[in-house]
C-alpha cells in the first residue's frame, strides 16, 4: 500500500505547484527502495555515509530517488 500512498501524495504535490519530489532511503532498506522504484522514481545516486544508524554506531549510505513533475505528467498519459 505504500506505493499507492506515495502516488497520492505526489499527485497532491504536483497539482499544487511542486516541481520535484525526492525520496531517500538507506541502501540496506530494499523494501523502501522498491516503493520508490515501483512508483516510477529515478535513482539519482547514493550519498555515502550520510546518516547514522538507529543505534548511532555506524554511518550508512542513502539512496536518493527523484521524480519531476514532467515525469509525472508523462505517466498520466
Amino acid at each position: 500500500y505504500m506505493t499507492e500512498a506515495v502516488r497520492a501524495l505526489e499527485k497532491a504535490a504536483f497539482e499544487n505547484g511542486i516541481e520535484r519530489i525526492i525520496i531517500r532511503n538507506a541502501t540496506t532498506n530494499t523494501r523502501s527502495a522498491n516503493v520508490a522504484k515501483n512508483a516510477g522514481y529515478v535513482l539519482e545516486g547514493v550519498m555515502r555515509k550520510s546518516h547514522l544508524s538507529v543505534d548511532n554506531n555506524e554511518l550508512l549510505d542513502t539512496n536518493l530517488w527523484s521524480k519531476l513533475k514532467s515525469d509525472w505528467k508523462k505517466e498520466k498519459k
